[in-house]
């Protein structure tokens, strides 16, 4: 059973009896209609001419998904479908991450020490400076007042940290050098955990970093309830791993990295995508995988979804983007026998 059926727009094909005629005849008619269930269901429909059309059985392409855009819930990893090839998404290189802001209807991606907006069919808007030394990951995370806010986790340096920055409605702007900003600093990175992804439990209000070396983990903690800057050095940010090395080479194997990451409410399960195994997992906090996608050979480096969830977003290096929609299934209707219809 399909936990969402939307709005079915196609063509109805039909065997109708024409007044005065006893020859069936094909037609084709525009159709619309919401189906929210299995059950037989009659239709009234308007025609141009009176007809008696006794519907056998009629089949309907209607896109379905377990996506639940009101719950915040992806479809089960395995309804997405590639669309096509690879195109370039941004004219900035280094694209590592992505997010998309539902208030905006907008795509924001963070490439290297810059970033790009994107309108809701992936048109380029604005690119501009984060001031950022190699950022790696964006996630949306709401808004507060007159700003969007967002969380930004950081690669290389002798710390690793994630930013909380407040982005102005009016400007959009997401630099880290401005007011507001918020550092969460989340271990020593020198000799290694370096946060590739980000990935946010709002309903926890807890976030998980994603790292990709010198070996895979998933590190863990509670967002602040204050604005002030936070850090594990002095336990202002308690930090601790939610899934470690051992686990993570148990479920995605011993040459697999960690490239980006996202949190799904609805079943409290990370969704790990990996660049050196180019594919995407779906793993829960026990250990278990249970679902994988397999992704092309290319330096995957950041994943989305769009407004209704209905489509997966995945970024690669240099530029680039492909999309996944959710399958399509041919769902069998059957119509009430005798049904008529008149202008």
């Amino acid at each position: 059973m399909l936990s969402t059926i939307n709005t079915c727009e196609t063509v109805l094909k039909y065997s109708a009896i024409f007044e005065n005629s006893s020859t069936p005849s094909q037609i084709n008619l525009p159709f619309s209609h919401t189906i929210t269930n299995y059950n037989t269901t009659p239709i009234s429909l308007t025609m141009p001419f009176k007809i008696t059309a006794y519907f056998i059985l009629t089949t309907i392409t209607c896109q379905h998904s377990n996506a639940n855009p009101a719950n915040g819930n992806p479809a089960n990893l395995s309804d997405y479908i590639v669309d096509g090839n690879f195109s370039q998404l941004t004219t900035e290189y280094n694209l590592s991450g992505i997010t998309y802001n539902p208030i905006a209807d907008e795509y924001v991606t963070v490439n290297q020490d810059r970033y790009c907006r994107l309108d809701n069919q992936f048109n380029e808007l604005f690119c501009g400076v984060l001031s950022c030394g190699d950022c790696e990951d964006i996630t949306y995370l709401g808004t507060n007042g007159q700003f969007y806010e967002y969380a930004i986790v950081e690669e290389g340096g002798s710390e690793g940290s994630v930013y909380i920055v407040q982005s102005p409605f009016e400007t959009h702007s997401i630099r880290i050098d401005l007011p507001g900003l918020q550092t969460l600093t989340y271990a020593a990175t020198s000799g290694g955990d370096s946060g590739e992804g980000i990935a946010y439990d709002a309903a926890n209000n807890r976030f998980f970093v994603c790292i990709e070396d010198p070996s895979m983990e998933v590190l863990v903690f509670d967002r602040p309830a204050h604005s002030n800057d936070a850090t594990y050095s002095d336990n202002s940010l308690v930090v601790a791993t939610a899934l470690d090395t051992n686990t993570l080479e148990g479920l995605l194997g011993t040459f697999a990295d960690l490239s980006s990451c996202y949190f799904n409410q609805a079943n409290g399960r990370l969704w790990l995508m990996s660049d050196t195994a180019h594919n995407l997992s779906v793993v829960d906090f026990q250990g278990n995988l249970h679902e994988q996608l397999t992704l092309p050979d290319r330096q995957v480096e950041g994943f989305t979804f769009s407004q209704d969830f209905s489509q997966l977003v995945v970024v690669t290096e240099p530029r680039d983007y492909q999309t996944y929609t959710a399958d399509i299934e041919v769902i069998d209707l059957i119509f009430v026998d005798g049904f008529e219809a008149g202008n």
